[in-house]
């Protein structure tokens, strides 16, 4: 009987995680000036489903502008002449330039270019980057959150 309720339990929790690890992300393709409420939600929580080389638990805005986010950094592992390794603070949400062993990296929408040390992204005529891509071997959120459910599937 109590292996039935932990099946029962595993089925429904796989069914949720599996859920929220396969939600698609929508781009609008035109963004309107006057977003109402619940259009602010729902991009808010696409946004948040979206890898990424950080895990944000939340942000907020302090009174006076800055944007704060509580969360935690993690290791970026990139192969681009040599293994390079590195923590994803050092981008900054994207807002900063890293420079490893000689070479320069940006984060441009989620995705890990090489670049100049200024971050200059090259774009072709449909305005996709042409800058190289290194081998991105890194440790994102949803390998994360695959290790944690991993983990919890061997528990149970």
């Amino acid at each position: 009987m109590q292996n039935f309720f932990f099946t029962k339990l595993l089925l429904v929790f796989s069914l949720f995680i599996g859920q929220v690890a396969f939600a698609g992300s929508t781009e609008n393709e035109q963004e309107t000036a006057t977003k109402d409420l619940k259009t602010e939600i729902k991009d808010y929580i696409q946004h948040h489903l979206q890898d990424s080389h950080d895990f944000s638990l939340f942000s907020y805005t302090e009174d006076n502008g800055n944007h704060v986010y509580v969360g935690f950094p993690l290791p970026v592992i990139l192969w681009d002449d040599g293994l390079q390794i590195f923590s994803s603070a050092q981008f900054k949400h994207g807002e900063k330039v890293v420079q490893i062993n000689g070479n320069y990296y940006r984060l441009y929408h989620g995705k890990i270019y090489k670049t100049d040390a200024q971050g200059t992204v090259a774009y072709d005529k449909a305005h996709h980057p042409t800058n190289a891509k290194p081998l991105d071997l890194s440790i994102t959120k949803n390998v994360v959150m695959i290790a944690v459910t991993g983990l919890l599937l061997l528990w149970l």
